[in-house]
């Protein structure tokens, strides 16, 4: 089996966000140990890439929630409580950070001012 036919076969596994477990098993039975392995990091990714996590050192208000879920309409939006996070949320959509912290301004602040002298 080729890189791209794995690939594929990845996508096709995950369909709707959801892992077809009937396929799964039969890729399992079928490919080597090395081609399950670039299988599963194949279907990670896919998977990542369609989930946008919302973390907040507090419960997001329910009209913060309705804009996060319509900005990213074609992505599963999962919130969750970080207490290590000071005020505000932090948006991870994929390798994208979005951080809208007040710790992250102020490091971000920092570091600026930094470069500058």
């Amino acid at each position: 089996m080729t890189n791209q036919d794995i690939k594929k076969l990845a996508k096709l596994t995950a369909q709707d966000r959801k892992v077809d477990k009937k396929l799964a098993n039969f890729v399992f039975s079928k490919m080597s140990r090395k081609e399950l392995i670039l299988y599963l990091t194949y279907l990670k990714n896919y998977l990542n890439k369609m989930i946008v996590t919302v973390s907040s050192n507090t419960p997001i208000a329910p009209a913060l929630k309705k804009t996060l879920a319509r900005e990213f309409a074609k992505k599963e939006v999962v919130f969750n409580i970080d207490k290590s996070i000071k005020d505000g949320i932090k948006v991870m959509d994929n390798d994208t950070i979005i951080d809208l912290s007040i710790e992250g301004y102020l490091n971000k602040t920092v570091s600026g001012l930094k470069q500058e002298l």
